[in-house]
């Protein structure tokens, strides 16, 4: 069992990258207001986030990930 879990954990660190270093932090939404026609580009990207003292790169996943993750269990 302890075998099987440390595969898990060396998969998702291939996966996905974990390293918050140089990463932007993470900030709250801003309301734009915008003129009729006018047009906004936007992005995303990773980020760095605070979460209990530490600060971490959250993994976020797209809707049909989370679905198959749900079928799993």
């Amino acid at each position: 069992m302890q075998d099987e879990k440390l595969d898990a954990t060396e998969e998702t660190e291939d996966r996905f990258h974990t390293d918050p270093s140089g990463l932007p932090a993470a900030t709250r939404p801003a309301l734009l207001e915008l003129a009729d026609g006018e047009v906004l580009d936007l992005s995303i990207g990773p980020v760095a986030n605070r979460l209990e003292g530490t600060t971490v790169r959250p993994i976020l996943e797209s809707p049909s990930q989370r679905q198959e993750s749900s079928d799993r269990l």
